[in-house]
């Protein structure tokens, strides 16, 4: 994910405006994404999808990552 956080990072400097760091809480994560809690708990210990972050003694995901994680996914190949 560290590569997320740099294109993030250029892209705020090319706007010259920082973006507001987001949050989603685990129901925000699960309307985004089309997987169960337990699927993307066993993805986060695999290191395979954007880990948590604890905020305020709550469970919480960074936006901007689990955006990147979704840009990441392969193309869907069709028959021809």
């Amino acid at each position: 994910m560290n590569q997320a956080n740099n294109d993030a990072a250029a892209e705020q400097k090319a706007d010259g405006q920082k973006k507001p760091l987001r949050i989603l809480s685990k129901r925000q994560l699960l309307d985004k994404i089309p997987l169960t809690f337990p699927t993307i708990w066993a993805r986060m210990r695999a290191g395979t999808f954007p880990r948590a972050v604890d905020y305020c003694g709550k469970t919480g995901w960074i936006e901007e990552e689990v955006d990147a994680w979704i840009k990441a996914r392969p193309l869907r190949a069709y028959k021809p």
